[in-house]
């Protein structure tokens, strides 16, 4: 998420991307249950890159 569109969501206050943001707030508060969402991710999106071949 870029900074700017973060910010612009927490000024509207939009029930999603607040949710989205106390969830990420959480996991940087253990680095291993960060890395494992960043992993997590990763995977999802090699996995997208493998769907358009």
């Amino acid at each position: 998420m870029s900074k700017q569109h973060g910010m612009e969501m927490f000024q509207k206050q939009e029930p999603a991307h607040l949710q989205a943001m106390k969830e990420v707030q959480t996991l940087m508060q253990n680095p291993e249950a960060m890395q494992a969402w960043f992993d997590q991710l990763k995977v999802q999106f090699d996995n997208l890159l493998d769907e358009d071949k």
